[in-house]
């Protein structure tokens, strides 16, 4: 019946049924006494940010028979979502998502996933393979607009910096 057109999950499905629940939950954080326009363009590069960072990841995670042997696709995809919320751009110090935005995230994984969440040892231990796998910072090429005209000839690019691993035990909870 299914003509063999049947394929099983893999992280990077899950992930961008993650980065749209994150998308939603970041659209529906946009704070009406500033500026809707600025807020919606900073969220859309937020978003596109965390999903390169998270997908460079799971892209990785082929690399670690550890990881494909004991985790799931979709605690792989997690893993790496979280990873990616969680770090900071360089240049400014502040975190991709912000924590509240983060916990309403994490608060709809749980919903959606009859306890299936990302706190737990084996999630901790599956940030921390992604972290090992991964160089201290990721940079990410992005295009900038020269009078209007999108130039992928001059882009600017954005060095993003995973969080530590002892961190992994407290931002999940």
């Amino acid at each position: 019946n299914l003509q063999w057109k049947l394929h099983t999950p893999t992280p990077l499905d899950f992930l961008m049924r993650y980065i749209k629940i994150l998308s939603v939950l970041m659209n529906n954080s946009i704070n009406e006494h500033e500026d809707v326009e600025t807020q919606k363009a900073a969220n859309l590069e937020s978003g596109w940010s965390v999903f390169e960072v998270a997908r460079y990841q799971t892209e990785l995670a082929t690399y670690s028979t550890e990881l494909c042997r004991h985790f799931s696709p979709s605690k792989i995809a997690l893993a790496s979502c979280l990873n990616a919320m969680n770090s900071v751009v360089v240049s400014t110090r502040c975190t991709v998502v912000s924590s509240s935005v983060r916990n309403r995230f994490i608060q709809k994984i749980y919903s959606l996933g009859d306890g299936f969440g990302p706190d737990g040892e084996d999630m901790i231990q599956a940030r921390t393979i992604l972290k090992k796998l991964c160089p201290k910072t990721i940079t990410l090429l992005g295009k900038t607009e020269d009078d209007g005209i999108a130039s992928s000839a001059s882009s600017e690019s954005v060095e993003y910096e995973l969080p530590d691993v002892q961190s992994f035990e407290y931002d999940t909870k």
